[in-house]
């Protein structure tokens, strides 16, 4: 497209409230909340810079795409452990996560996530097209609950295309510090080895069978066991199809992943909430 264009959720008027002062990476264990102040609900927006070449170019004043729902429902959405434990929490005002591939007609076809249409509120993933996009309102969404065939992912899709045009997704499988990998022939009928369940909060995975990266991250010189490790991404070799080493938010401090401390990874607990972006490289095939 000449320069690049950035998709990411949005909600005016949200800040931070109570004590939120930080020290090495923890954060008060009370009294710090995201406060709504009757904020909107959180919406898909795009901005973009045009010329790359331009040192003093800025990012444009961000446009919602109005197509792509901002799920204001708030629905309790409790599990409980075999101990009694209960963790719980209210999907409202949640991002979309969205993942364009922009072919070079300018046209679009995505993955996106939404908690609402499903009777457990967990997060499904949708298909989303556009016909050109810069043009907000072009954009297409598709209701129905998660993918054809019934196929079940997790959140955050991260949507790239192989050398033989095949279509691929890395996700999150939320709350576990592990992400799982999808694939299609046309970007609309998935599949995936990926074994874990879907309860009424996230996904309970008894194996490793099928995960495309695990919780831990292991390097020439150290081993990271992550509480959390959200947000896949891909660095690409410059053929623009090649994987060569995979991103992600990781929290390396496993507390928290556990019950009683709850399931969300040690990234959602204040006073263990520090993280950083980890770059992985990946053993990529050598090509005859």
């Amino acid at each position: 497209i000449g320069g690049l264009v950035c998709y990411f959720s949005h909600s005016l008027g949200r800040s931070l409230a109570g004590n939120c002062s930080s020290t090495d990476g923890s954060t008060p264990s009370v009294g710090c909340r995201c406060s709504e102040n009757g904020a909107p609900p959180m919406a898909t927006v795009m901005s973009t810079i045009a010329d790359l070449d331009d040192d003093t170019a800025t990012w444009s004043d961000p446009v919602v795409i109005s197509a792509i729902p901002s799920d204001p429902d708030s629905n309790l959405s409790p599990f409980i452990f075999p101990n009694g434990s209960v963790h719980a929490l209210a999907r409202s005002n949640s991002d979309s996560n969205l993942s364009p591939f922009i072919f070079p007609n300018g046209s679009v076809h995505a993955l996106a996530r939404s908690n609402s249409g499903r009777s457990n509120s967990g997060s499904n993933i949708h298909v989303v097209t556009a016909t050109l996009w810069n043009d907000t309102s072009s954009y297409v969404y598709f209701e129905q609950q998660d993918l054809p065939e019934g196929i079940f992912l997790p959140e955050d899709p991260f949507l790239w295309r192989d050398e033989r045009g095949g279509w691929h997704s890395l996700h999150h499988a939320y709350p576990n510090p592990t992400g799982t990998h999808a694939f299609s022939s046309d970007g609309w009928n998935w599949q995936t080895f990926w074994s874990c369940q879907h309860t009424p909060l996230f996904w309970m995975c008894n194996d490793t069978t099928g995960d495309a990266y695990q919780g831990r991250a292991r390097f020439v010189d150290v081993s990271l066991d992550a509480g959390c490790r959200e947000r896949p991404s891909l660095v690409f070799a410059q053929d623009g199809v090649t994987p060569v080493a995979l991103v992600t938010a990781l929290s390396p401090d496993p507390f928290g992943v556990d019950p009683p401390s709850g399931p969300s990874g040690s990234c959602r607990y204040a006073t263990h909430d520090f993280a950083f972006t980890s770059i992985q490289p990946l053993h990529t095939p050598a090509r005859a």
